[in-house]
């Protein structure tokens, strides 16, 4: 089972929405509800989702499927349908790193599922942490790049004795960075 994801949105105090959760979409009783779909079928851009506007999406995700880190661009206030559906293509994603992991000797695992003009990339720690991204850029070598300084700025966190693995990554400063290596590498 996994456990809920958040996508951070910017301000003074970092709120959640639900990202990779048991995300319901509540519907006004008047309204029929919607038949479900598979969210990587053609069918999917009717009138149940949208095409998206989140550029991209990162997920940092414990060996145990809890996540540690989370952040979507631009950090704006992101849609619910939005949301299900990058939940959905971040969970289909995951399944696909799960067998892909066990087959390579590489820690960055290259593309893994993709979704129109998205794209979801993977990286797998010696720790058996996951870093997903959902992204548009065909540029290889700046994903890889990006997950690199993120798994090397990663490292510095995790081997700091204050952290404490059971919790989410919540540090300004290191979602700062972040969000600088995301302009440096994938913008």
């Amino acid at each position: 089972a996994r456990d809920s994801l958040h996508c951070l949105t910017p301000g003074p105090s970092l709120q959640h929405s639900s990202l990779l959760s048991n995300h319901r979409n509540e519907q006004p009783s008047n309204q029929p509800a919607r038949p479900p779909t598979h969210p990587l079928t053609s069918e999917r851009h009717s009138a149940n989702f949208p095409a998206m506007t989140i550029s991209l999406a990162l997920v940092i995700l414990s060996p145990e499927d809890s996540p540690v880190f989370e952040t979507c661009y631009p950090e704006l206030q992101v849609a619910s349908n939005e949301l299900t559906l990058v939940q959905l293509v971040m969970n289909a994603a995951l399944d696909m790193v799960d067998e892909v992991m066990w087959s390579s000797r590489d820690m960055y695992l290259r593309v893994v599922d993709r979704l129109d003009d998205k794209v979801v990339s993977a990286f797998v720690t010696s720790g058996n942490y996951r870093f997903l991204l959902v992204h548009q850029s065909r540029h290889e070598d700046g994903v890889k790049g990006f997950f690199f300084e993120l798994y090397d700025l990663f490292i510095k966190v995790v081997l700091n004795p204050m952290y404490s693995s059971a919790e989410p990554l919540q540090s300004p400063t290191f979602t700062a960075k972040v969000s600088a290596l995301i302009r440096k590498h994938l913008l």
